[in-house]
C-alpha cells in the first residue's frame, strides 16, 4: 500500500498543482510581510491604459501619453508653491530632473512640438514623435537603478486606466483571494461540523431545528443570497472591507459541511466505541469533539478545499458587483474595471486577473482531486 505523502503525489497533475500552490502561498506570505504595499498598488505608475510587454502603443497613444507627462508638469508650475509641487510628482520612481536655467524652456518648446505632431497627418512623424519622447524623458531624472528595475517591473504589464500598475495589482490580488478562501473555507467549515454534529448527536428538537435552517438557506439561489448578506453592510463603518464578504461565505457555505457531518455521525453515533464512550461516562461535548469529528478529517479537509475554490470565484462575482473590497486591489475589481476596455483592443488588466485566478483555481481542483483519492478510507492503507 502506498503511503500517504505518496498517494497524494501520485498523479502528475496533483504534482503541478502542489507546485503552483506552494508558489501562490509564497506570493501571498511576500504581500502580506509588506514586501507589496497597499500604497503601492494605488500608487500612479503613468498614463491610462499603458500597454505592456509585446504591445506596441499606436501613434495616438503615444501623443496621448506625452500630453500625459508634459501636463503633469505644467499643472506643476501653476501651483502656489511649484519647487514643491515639482518635487512630489513620483510616477513608481520617475521624478522630476533638477531644474536648471534651460528647464523651463524646454518644457514650453516640447508642449510646442506636440501641438505640431497632433495635427500632421499622412506624414511619417515615427522620426520626430521618437526625438520628442526623449526630450521629454530628460525633464525626468533617471531613477535609481534598484527603483528604475522596480519601475520597469511595474510597468511589464501596463497600466490600468488610472495609471496603477496592473501586474502589481494583480499580484496584491493573490493575497485577498489566499486570505477570503482561507478564512470563508475554514470558519464555515467549523461551523458546518458543529451544527451537523450536534443535530444528529441529540436529534428531536435540535435535529428538527438544524435541518429547518439549512432548508431555508438552501431554497435561495446562491448568488442571490451572497448579494443579500453582502448588501446588508452598505453604508456602515465595515463596507468595502472583507469582513462582508466573510461573513457572506460563511453564512452561505456552511450548509454542505452541515449536511454531511449530520450524516455521518448519525452512523457513528451508533458504532460500539462510541456507545463505548457513554459508558464510561464521557460526555457528549469531549465523545464529539474527541472520538467523532477526527473520525470525519478526512471529509472536512476535502470539504475544506472544495470551499476554498468555491470562495475565490464568489469573492470576484462580489467585487465585480461592487459589493467587495474597494480599497485594495481584487481580480474582480480589475475585472469590473476593464469591462470596457476589450472593445479598445487593451486585453492586459482583464488577461492579468483571468490567468490568476485560473491558475489558482485550476491548482486547488487538481490538489482536491489528489486529496479525495488519498484520504477516501477505501484507499487509505
Amino acid at each position: 500500500m502506498m503511503r500517504l505523502g505518496e498517494r497524494l503525489l501520485a498523479a502528475r497533475g496533483a504534482r503541478i498543482g502542489w507546485v503552483v500552490l506552494a508558489l501562490y502561498g509564497l506570493l501571498g506570505l511576500a504581500v502580506g510581510a509588506g514586501l507589496l504595499g497597499r500604497d503601492e498598488i494605488l500608487a500612479r505608475f503613468g498614463p491610462g491604459h499603458l500597454r505592456g510587454w509585446g504591445d506596441e502603443p499606436s501613434r495616438e497613444e503615444r501623443l496621448a501619453h506625452l500630453d500625459f507627462h508634459l501636463g503633469l508638469l505644467s499643472r506643476a508650475l501653476q501651483q502656489r508653491d511649484p519647487e514643491g509641487a515639482l518635487a512630489e510628482i513620483d510616477l513608481g520612481g520617475l521624478r522630476v530632473a533638477e531644474r536648471d536655467e534651460g528647464w523651463t524652456l524646454r518644457l514650453e518648446e516640447c508642449h510646442r512640438r506636440l501641438g505640431e505632431l497632433s495635427n500632421l497627418t499622412g506624414e511619417n512623424i515615427e522620426e520626430r514623435l521618437g526625438l520628442l519622447e526623449e526630450e521629454v524623458g530628460q525633464l525626468f531624472g533617471e531613477p535609481e537603478r534598484g527603483a528604475r528595475l522596480r519601475r520597469r517591473l511595474a510597468l511589464l504589464l501596463g497600466t490600468d486606466r488610472q495609471g496603477r500598475s496592473i501586474l502589481l495589482r494583480g499580484l496584491y490580488s493573490v493575497k485577498v483571494a489566499l486570505q477570503v478562501g482561507a478564512v470563508a473555507a475554514g470558519l464555515s467549515v467549523i461551523l458546518g461540523a458543529l451544527l451537523g454534529a450536534l443535530a444528529a448527536w441529540f436529534g428531536g428538537w435540535v435535529d428538527r431545528a438544524v435541518v429547518w435552517l439549512f432548508s431555508i438557506f438552501s431554497s435561495i439561489p446562491y448568488v442571490v443570497l451572497l448579494l443579500v448578506l453582502a448588501s446588508l453592510f452598505v453604508g456602515t463603518s465595515s463596507e468595502g472591507s472583507l469582513v462582508p464578504i466573510y461573513a457572506a461565505l460563511c453564512l452561505t457555505f456552511w450548509v454542505v459541511p452541515c449536511r454531511l457531518v449530520r450524516a455521518e455521525v448519525a452512523k457513528l453515533r451508533e458504532f460500539e466505541y462510541t456507545k463505548a464512550a457513554r459508558s464510561a461516562g464521557l460526555g457528549w461535548p469531549r465523545i464529539l469533539l474527541g472520538h467523532v469529528l477526527p473520525n470525519l478529517t478526512h471529509l472536512l479537509l476535502i470539504q475544506a478545499t472544495l470551499l476554498f475554490v468555491a470562495a475565490i470565484k464568489a469573492e470576484v462575482v462580489l467585487s465585480f458587483l461592487g459589493l467587495g473590497v474597494r480599497d485594495e486591489a481584487s481580480w474582480g475589481i480589475m475585472i469590473q474595471q476593464a469591462s470596457g476596455e476589450i472593445l479598445q483592443g487593451f486585453y492586459w488588466q482583464i488577461g492579468t486577473a483571468t490567468l490568476g485566478m485560473l491558475g489558482l483555481v485550476l491548482a486547488f481542483n487538481l490538489v482536491a482531486d489528489a486529496l479525495q483519492d488519498a484520504l477516501d478510507p477505501e484507499f487509505a492503507g
